[in-house]
């Protein structure tokens, strides 16, 4: 009933639940404080003459499942507690999801929710020990806290329980295996049946021997190359969007879709407009082909700057949590 209590108020008590709590302060420790006979718990920032400080903190990104070392250090001055039996009986980690806000020692362990590494004791303690401990991390965002416990007789000669922690926050990032599943053999050997499939054709486009029929096939050969490097990206981009990489296959979208839908507008604009204006005229075929490139430059430059623009805005608007790029 006590710790209950202890946790509500701790939740609601304007000014107190701040600190790691809610992460805004891992410098400080806090302090749980009580006489040996009491069960309600007074929150606080601990007193000068308990210090509890990060001297490694935990890694602020890990890989999931991945063990890492965190060190602190717990400094008591034996001048103003006399710690019973020289004894820490507590040491351990915890672990809370950050979703679940604050994140205290109190607090039992909850499958999904909140973990604890195995505790562990200093005796013959001396004022100050530095304590190492090792910890895993399912996926997700965490709040890593380091618990000590303690009993000690202060000046006035009152046995109280101490406990003191301090956090640091932790992302845990999914451990991604390439090529893991049936479904990510299938995309890659998708995309590579594609890429032999184009070779194979851009072989037999420059080896023929009508330069007429060559020169028509440069739009549709531009327009393949596209249509399968934007197939090929969406496909890995939703698989192994992780990190860097997806910025990385942002840019290479940018490619493909370009290539893909560059080509079909300038051809359906030479079809629609260009054509017809410049048919009906008696220019020269070296001015009228002149005029046809810059048109086509134009439009394609055009056209790839308005695509760049959207490509951006929709990659970056619909990148599914928690991977966004630089997030």
């Amino acid at each position: 009933m006590g710790r209950s209590w202890a946790v509500i108020w701790l939740l609601w008590l304007p000014g107190l639940a701040r600190g790691y709590l809610n992460g805004s302060d891992f410098e400080n420790a806090y302090c749980w404080i009580n006489e040996a006979s009491q069960t309600l718990q007074v929150f606080q920032r601990c007193p000068p003459e308990v210090q509890l400080q990060w001297t490694v903190p935990p890694p602020g990104t890990v890989k999931e499942g991945s063990s890492f070392e965190a060190t602190y250090n717990l400094t008591i001055n034996l001048d103003v507690l006399d710690v019973r039996n020289d004894e820490i009986t507590h040491l351990n980690l915890h672990a809370c999801r950050k979703r679940i806000g604050a994140c205290t020692p109190i607090l039992e362990e909850t499958p999904e929710l909140i973990s604890m590494s195995e505790e562990e004791t200093v005796t013959g303690f001396d004022g100050n020990e530095v304590i190492r401990q090792k910890y895993t991390l399912d996926e997700g965002t965490w709040t890593v806290i380091a618990h000590v416990k303690f009993s000690a007789e202060n000046l006035e000669g009152d046995l109280m329980e101490y406990e003191a922690a301090i956090g640091w926050d932790v992302f845990s990032e999914p451990e991604l295996s390439y090529l893991g599943t049936d479904v990510e053999k299938f995309v890659v050997a998708v995309a590579g049946i594609s890429y032999i499939f184009y070779a194979t054709m851009l072989y037999f486009a420059v080896s023929t021997k009508n330069k007429a029929l060559q020169k028509m096939r440069v739009y549709s050969i531009t327009n393949v190359l596209g249509a399968i490097i934007f197939t090929t990206t969406v496909f890995f981009w939703n698989l192994y969007m992780q990190e860097v990489s997806c910025s990385s296959y942002l840019w290479f979208a940018i490619l493909g879709s370009s290539l893909l839908y560059t080509p079909l507008f300038i051809m359906s604009v030479k079809y629609l407009f260009f054509k017809r204006r410049i048919a009906p005229s008696k220019a020269s075929k070296i001015a009228n082909e002149a005029l046809e490139n810059k048109v086509s430059v134009a439009i394609a430059a055009a056209i790839l700057s308005f695509d760049i623009v959207i490509l951006v805005l929709w990659m970056t608007l619909s990148l599914p949590e928690p991977y966004r790029c630089g997030g």
